[in-house]
């Protein structure tokens, strides 16, 4: 049968095109966001400390976050789905804004780790929002690079944003180090307000009329789409576990948790490390890091677009577990910015790979809740690995602690392993 001009003209909009404008605002509200949260979490501890905050209380800093975000992950996820994503990222981008801008106004202890609680709760709700915006709009076939992309802004400002909080505590002051995190927090709102998100068509359905439904319900013929918020096995209008995580995102979701639970005391204990090691200059671990992080992250989701999850997600554990046993060793400051580079190849790649498992193989009314149940494994690995990091670098020593902690991304190729290519492969996009 032949083609008329007509039929290759839509055949050449199938859309193909990532860099669009909506692309482009959410990977800029992404990568604000995460500077204010980032700068924040690395300057107020500092700030508690400096009005006269106990080490538990400075402690609570990081905590509490991290609690209030993980707590309302689920949560997130379902009103994403529910009630479309903008709003659910304008409400995350203002408290996140609000929260950071009373941080001067209220300089009293207690004051400060309600506020704090309070931006975890913004960043649970904007984080989410973004990942599955930036899932609905990437076009399938580059999806895997896409989501590369995406998350590379997370990467920039977890390398970027605590370095420039250091420097603005140490020359300028909290007040400066403040104001410019509400200067990123601003430009995120900034970047929401004139973008256009559209929901997937799942989420835009008019509603079905009350008597209309009951009638179905009572005839027990429903006919209920796999798209539809309201189909997901084991709901059935009622409350379940379902309706809060999504079971196909649970594999990448406890990869991730257990790729974080190594890369968390990397970033916490690594400049006490150095220092123990009388190595100097440590942060430049922090600039190779981010330096093969950026140039590797749209390298491997183009080879995930080709080959699949098995060879990137081996590659990703693999490096952390030479990452995490470089460190332990590391006597130089050679070896240290060697093993950064490992550990952006490494830490990169799970994200790409991970991210894009969870949020590729679901339909596009469960990628809030599929995004939220990834990004659950993420901050828990984070709450875990502080945890464990802790206890054991008193009787262990930093060194035995990394390689302690280098048993979690052997575990984690141990299940890749374990869940082999083939199952893997149902993972690619739909």
């Amino acid at each position: 049968m032949s083609r008329t001009p007509a039929d290759l003209k839509s055949t050449a909009v199938v859309p193909s095109r990532l860099w669009t404008p909506a692309f482009v605002l959410v990977s800029l509200v992404n990568l604000a966001t995460f500077m204010a949260f980032n700068m924040t979490n690395t300057g107020m501890p500092v700030f508690v400390s400096m009005l006269g905050g106990s080490p538990f209380q400075v402690g609570l800093v990081t905590t509490l976050t991290t609690a209030s975000a993980l707590v309302t992950r689920p949560f997130t996820g379902l009103m994403v789905d529910r009630f479309g994503r903008k709003g659910i990222l304008l409400a995350g981008v203002i408290v996140t804004l609000g929260s950071v801008a009373l941080f001067p106004i209220v300089p009293i202890v207690p004051a400060i780790l309600g506020l704090r609680f309070i931006q975890g709760l913004g960043w649970g709700l904007s984080s989410t929002a973004t990942s599955t915006i930036a899932a609905d709009v990437i076009p399938p076939r580059r999806f895997a690079e896409g989501m590369g992309y995406f998350s590379l802004t997370t990467s920039i400002s977890a390398a970027i944003a605590p370095a420039l909080s250091i420097v603005l505590l140490e020359q300028a002051g909290i007040e400066t180090m403040i104001a410019v995190s509400i200067a990123c927090a601003g430009a995120a709102l900034a970047f929401a307000l004139p973008a256009r998100f559209r929901n997937p068509a799942a989420l835009q359905k008019p509603p079905v009329p009350f008597a209309e439904a009951k009638a179905r319900a009572d005839s027990g013929k429903a006919a209920e789409s796999d798209d539809t918020p309201s189909a997901q096995p084991g709901r059935k209008g009622r409350f379940s576990l379902d309706a809060l995580f999504e079971r196909r995102a649970l594999v990448p979701s406890v990869l991730i948790f257990l790729m974080n639970v190594a890369f968390t005391p990397i970033s916490t204990f690594i400049v006490l490390h150095g220092q123990d090691r009388g190595v100097e200059g440590i942060s430049l671990y922090f600039i190779v890091y981010a330096l093969v992080n950026l140039v590797t992250r749209p390298l491997i989701g183009k080879a995930i677009d080709r080959v699949g999850f098995f060879a990137p997600g081996i590659l990703a554990a693999a490096s952390v577990v030479v990452t995490m046993v470089m460190v332990a060793g590391a006597h130089s400051l050679t070896v240290f910015c060697v093993a950064g580079a490992f550990a952006g190849l490494g830490f990169g790649t799970s994200m790409g790979v991970f991210q894009t498992m969870a949020v590729g193989a679901v339909p596009p009314a469960r990628r809030g809740v599929a995004t939220s149940t990834y990004l659950f494994g993420l901050n828990g690995g984070m709450a875990l690995g502080s945890l464990i990091a802790g206890m054991v670098a008193g009787p262990l020593g930093y060194g035995g602690m990394y390689l302690l902690m280098a048993a979690f991304p052997l575990i984690a190729g141990a299940v890749l392993l374990g869940v082999g290519p083939r199952r893997l492969a149902a993972y690619r996009p739909r």
